[in-house]
């Protein structure tokens, strides 16, 4: 949304007739301490277990409960869910509510000092007998999904009536910025990663990023009952210790929290493929309470910018996502085979190639991504795949002047990275944790994008 848009919708907001609507709406918040127990694996096993807990990991959720059937909202603080891991969580969360798998939207927030969940990977781990590593612990992921599915049944003997639904936006200073970077030089280098100590690359320009928070929150006429927070950046500030955290997005959540005991706060990363806290963090552990501290101011004046509308509309609806799988050398079906088969590659080699072949197999089952949103007529709330560049939020914003747009990601997360073509074309390139074919991103995502957004008569 341009500023000029902005203006004129929250002008609108204001203006808007002040209805009470009834109790047709209902909300129900919930809490689940998910903290993995020393030696679980993080981040898919790729580096050093847990050995230390710095920060408890904690699911957050909201169930919205009107007409139709019940939708739920999931932020967990996971490195990500993929495949059949995401499927069984929908799956589960549904059965618990009495609704369907494709009404839960399930976002993981994306540390890295987190456990990633995908069993269907640790499955082809042990069909080729692989037993250096592990990308997880079925038996602990499974455990976290009976958790979540008791506090979500919990939490529907609590429901509260919403009759307003509320939406702000504030910037955030000094904490995104995008790993594209243009040198001195003129040279254009992707380098920029979460934690940045080359001074080049730090002192660029920020470079493209939604410097917004945005803010949904729920309310019982003037009771605000939950807030959902959303900014695009990469939820990290260091990884590969072993310590587990939920970094410094969580730590904001946290303070925000403490700031509003009576309001539920959630907070999930949006389109963050391609924006880190590189610029403003050379790997110093002071820098996280800074950077969670500039978050929460965001929170803080995202909620002073916040208008409020009646309650009358929630509905859900979804297109399909056709990414593609990549098939160039390395990452073809047949190279994926050969590398599992091969003892004497390093565990990484095997868990990423499992990991793909996961997305791969799941995918000859006719299994498809999907592109939902949920509508509240004067805001949408937009769930993005894996780690979307952020220019895909800006898009869906633009798509929608009219409305306030909230895009996450980090949904459904098989396909890695989701680059745009310009990107490709300057030159970003990742043969780690890139499953999607880059080239043909751009197409499929604005399509869908575009099928999802545009405005019903």
């Amino acid at each position: 949304m341009t500023s000029l848009s902005r203006r004129s919708f929250l002008a609108g907001a204001l203006l808007a007739p002040s209805i009470r609507t009834g109790s047709t709406y209902k909300l129900a918040p919930f809490t689940v301490d998910v903290t993995p127990p020393l030696g679980e694996p993080l981040l898919a096993g790729l580096y050093e277990p847990a050995h230390k807990i710095d920060d408890p990991l904690y699911v957050k959720g909201l169930v919205l409960v009107g007409p139709e059937k019940p939708i739920v909202i999931v932020a967990v603080d996971f490195c990500e869910i993929r495949t059949t891991s995401y499927q069984r969580w929908r799956n589960v969360i549904a059965s618990a509510v009495n609704s369907t798998p494709d009404r839960v939207l399930v976002t993981s927030l994306h540390q890295h000092e987190a456990p990633l969940a995908d069993v269907e990977g640790q499955r082809i781990l042990e069909e080729y007998q692989i037993s250096t590593g592990k990308i997880c612990s079925p038996a602990y992921h499974e455990d976290c999904i009976q958790k979540t599915s008791t506090a979500v049944r919990t939490a529907m003997h609590q429901v509260r009536t919403v009759t307003h639904l509320g939406f702000g936006e504030g910037k955030v200073d000094r904490v995104s910025s995008n790993r594209r970077a243009e040198l001195p030089d003129g040279t254009i280098t992707f380098q920029r990663s979460s934690t940045t100590t080359n001074a080049d690359v730090r002192n660029a320009p920020e470079g493209l990023i939604d410097p917004h928070l945005k803010t949904l929150s729920f309310w019982n006429h003037d009771q605000a009952i939950a807030a959902l927070s959303c900014y695009s950046v990469h939820a990290q500030t260091h990884f590969r210790t072993g310590r587990v955290t939920g970094d410094f997005t969580a730590l904001a959540r946290s303070l925000r929290q403490q700031q509003t005991p009576n309001t539920f706060q959630m907070y999930a990363a949006g389109c963050s493929g391609d924006t880190t806290v590189g610029k403003f963090n050379d790997g110093d552990p002071r820098n996280i309470p800074i950077l969670a501290e500039r978050v929460r101011k965001g929170m803080e004046e995202a909620w002073k910018n916040t208008q409020k509308r009646p309650l009358d509309k929630l509905n859900l609806r979804s297109v399909p996502l056709p990414l593609r799988t990549r098939n160039d050398a390395g990452f073809s079906e047949a190279d994926e085979e050969s590398l599992l088969a091969d003892k004497s590659k390093a565990f990484k080699q095997h868990a990423l190639a499992a990991m793909g072949s996961g997305w791969r197999r799941l995918k000859a089952k006719g299994y498809q991504l999907e592109l939902p949103v949920v509508d509240f007529g004067p805001a949408l709330l937009v769930l993005a795949p894996g780690e979307c560049f952020v220019q895909y939020q800006l898009w869906a914003q633009e798509m929608r002047p009219d409305a306030f747009v909230m895009v996450m990601g980090y949904g459904e997360c098989a396909p890695g990275y989701v680059p745009t073509t310009k990107a490709v074309a300057e030159g970003w390139k990742d043969e780690t944790w890139s499953w999607a074919e880059p080239s043909s991103c751009e197409e499929i995502m604005l399509k869908a994008l575009r099928s999802l957004l545009e405005k019903k008569a």
